[in-house]
């Protein structure tokens, strides 16, 4: 369970920092890279959920 909110919370800081780093070079850099970091996290959720429904009979 440490693991798993762990490492939650270090892939949170890594976009944080990554977009914080794209908005220092460009403002609209960074919230291009922060609203593509979001779109990926939301599709790699919602695919883990399918899987996870697939496997456990669809409820």
């Amino acid at each position: 369970m440490l693991i798993t909110i762990l490492s939650f919370i270090i892939g949170l800081a890594g976009a944080v920092l990554i977009s914080a780093g794209a908005w220092l070079i460009l403002p609209a850099a960074g919230l291009i890279t922060g609203g593509s970091i979001c779109l990926i996290w939301s599709y790699l959720t919602a695919r883990a959920v399918s899987a996870g429904a697939k496997f456990n009979g669809g409820e």
